[in-house]
């Protein structure tokens, strides 16, 4: 019974955070723009952490802190990110583009 009842939360949730996920109000111009793209494709490397915000999306109420989302940078212009689908490979471009904001970190405990 109890596994039962898990079980269907888990799928509520999971319907629930889907329909949240596409609800956003794009009141104003992204700002990462082209350029942005460019100088991040000649700083970035291999497992730098991607932070990034996009106003008015309804999903923003439901996450703590100023960054929604993140990525890993695994090279080529290529990032690993976990999104409603499960955990995806995307292009970098398609990452950043749309995005308002964006910070990346890089943990200093990786070698090359």
């Amino acid at each position: 019974m109890k596994s039962c009842i898990q079980r269907n939360l888990l799928n509520l949730a999971s319907f629930l955070s889907q329909k949240i996920a596409k609800v956003y109000m794009p009141f104003s111009r992204k700002r990462i723009e082209q350029s942005d793209y460019e100088h991040m494709m000649l700083t970035l490397k291999v497992g730098d952490i991607i932070s990034t915000k996009t106003r008015g999306e309804l999903s923003n109420l439901f996450i703590p802190g100023f960054f929604g989302h993140v990525a890993i940078y695994v090279g080529d212009g290529r990032v690993v990110e976990a999104t409603t689908k499960g955990v995806v490979e995307t292009n970098l471009a398609w990452f950043l583009f749309g995005k308002d904001y964006c910070a990346v970190s890089r943990p200093n405990f990786l070698t090359e």
